[in-house]
């Protein structure tokens, strides 16, 4: 039986082919620094996925962030997060 995929995007290689899809619906997530020391700090605790899925942000997110906890720019990284 065939289902139905109605909201699929496109295949493209550009961002800039997306305009007027979902993407542009989709605000972008702004962390506190409390947030994301926590979120390692509990990454540390349990498993990256399983905090991931506690706190309900992507494993890629929480990844960037324990490797930047690791190198010791968690706050650089903060930083130049909300300078944007």
């Amino acid at each position: 039986m065939l289902v139905a995929r109605a909201f699929l995007l496109p295949v493209t290689r550009n961002r800039s082919d997306l305009k007027g899809s979902i993407m542009n619906w989709l605000p972008k997530a702004n962390y506190t620094k409390e947030f994301r020391e926590s979120a390692v700090k509990l990454a540390h605790e349990v498993s990256s996925g399983v905090a991931a899925r506690r706190l309900s942000i992507s494993i890629k997110t929480l990844a960037n962030w324990v490797r930047a906890a690791k190198a010791g720019g968690l706050t650089k990284v903060v930083a130049a997060h909300s300078a944007r």
